[in-house]
């Protein structure tokens, strides 16, 4: 009896091990596929999330601001061409020439110079435009600084000229938009002219006061290269 009572019991433990060790078989599959399951979930949620990214529609005011940044950047910087046709009267028939760009070596603005003139530094502040065969025809240019009292500016215009003649002269500024905002003042004493203007317009605040022969025919061409002045920056 002892020996079959043995063999029963060994039977009934071996089918007991071979219980435990399917249900704890059967709880790491169910365990792993709830992982894979819970894995695949949270894939999905965050390809979801990010397909609704990127099919949602930008808000327009966003969008627009670093748009108006730029176009207010690009405004500011204005580039200029290295050249320029201008038209000016001399000795009574209209010519036609290339004027070329030049900064002033002495302040902050460059304009467009003909090729029978020249700038050059007169002192600080102020700069001379000549004609190259005759230095006695030239044009002095002044920046205007910011917070100049216009009163005083043009008592002192005045004064300058008094100086060529008592009998100072307003005078119309030409035509054309840089000359919109303009006031102009002539003296001459039957040998030497000086014509003067304060300008004030978009591109720049100046004064300029050319100086010629009486009846000299260099004041238009003159006046041509004063309109392209344009301070930078």
């Amino acid at each position: 009896m002892k020996p079959l009572k043995l063999l029963f019991m060994s039977v009934l433990f071996a089918l007991l091990l071979a219980g435990c060790g399917t249900a704890d078989q059967a709880e790491e599959t169910e365990n792993s596929s709830a992982d894979q399951n819970t894995e695949t979930e949270e894939s999905q949620d965050q390809t979801d999330r990010t397909q609704g990214e990127e099919n949602q529609t930008p808000d327009p005011s966003e969008a627009d601001e670093p748009m108006e940044n730029g176009d207010e950047n690009d405004s500011d910087q204005m580039i200029r061409l290295m050249e320029q046709n201008l038209q000016y009267e001399q000795d009574g028939e209209m010519k036609e020439e290339t004027a070329f760009l030049k900064n002033s070596d002495n302040m902050n603005y460059s304009l467009y110079v003909l090729p029978d003139y020249e700038l050059t530094g007169e002192e600080p502040n102020k700069d001379v435009l000549f004609f190259k065969e005759d230095d006695h025809h030239f044009m002095r240019i002044e920046l205007i600084p910011e917070g100049q009292d216009e009163d005083m500016l043009e008592e002192n215009t005045i004064a300058q000229l008094e100086a060529v003649s008592e009998d100072v002269q307003s005078i119309d500024p030409p035509q054309g938009e840089a000359f919109q905002n303009t006031k102009g003042f002539t003296a001459d004493n039957g040998e030497d002219a000086v014509a003067a203007y304060i300008i004030h317009n978009d591109q720049a605040d100046v004064k300029i006061s050319i100086f010629s022969k009486t009846g000299a025919q260099h004041q238009d061409a003159f006046l041509k290269m004063a309109a392209t002045i344009m301070e930078e920056g």
